[in-house]
């Protein structure tokens, strides 16, 4: 996996965005970011619309659906984007 861009963008626990390209080919844009209390995931996009209420509600658009492989997918773009960053953890 190669991080192919990072937008910080920082809000609450949001730390920003990335765009990544996998061994595969396949792009995905819009990695979200996040860390609270040392802790750090991604969420994968995710679609956002307003139902009749109007209140937001937000739809994910791809799903790891395992706890075990959510995890290592973590492990595996928070590292990349270490890497990409320079920083060290």
């Amino acid at each position: 996996m190669v991080i192919d861009s990072y937008t910080p963008r920082l809000s609450g626990c949001l730390q920003g965005y990335a765009d990544i390209t996998l061994d595969s080919g396949l792009m995905i844009r819009g990695i979200a970011i996040f860390e609270r209390g040392g802790d750090r995931w991604t969420k994968l996009p995710s679609r956002r619309w307003k139902d009749r209420a109007g209140e937001w509600r937000e739809e994910a658009i791809m799903v790891i659906p395992d706890r075990d492989r959510k995890a290592a997918w973590d492990r595996a773009v928070l590292a990349a984007l270490d890497r990409y960053t320079g920083e060290v953890r």
